[in-house]
């Protein structure tokens, strides 16, 4: 059986430390910014799905000849 002494793991690269701070903030950043987005667009004045148009004026039925 051997022993695994913790001499033998490699200390942690500084590069490593960034990249993990870095992916944290992106996780937190895909996480907060579509609630944040839903919560500013569902607050704000609601527009019509369709715009006031007038309406068409009355059309006659002509038969064809």
């Amino acid at each position: 059986m051997e022993l695994h002494d913790q001499a033998d793991e490699p200390p942690e690269r500084s590069s490593d430390v960034v990249s993990r701070i870095v992916g944290t903030a992106i996780a937190c950043l895909t996480l907060a910014m579509p609630l944040y987005v839903t919560s500013y667009y569902s607050s704000t004045r609601r527009l019509p799905l369709s715009p006031n148009l007038p309406q068409p004026a009355m059309m006659t039925n002509h038969p064809r000849s």
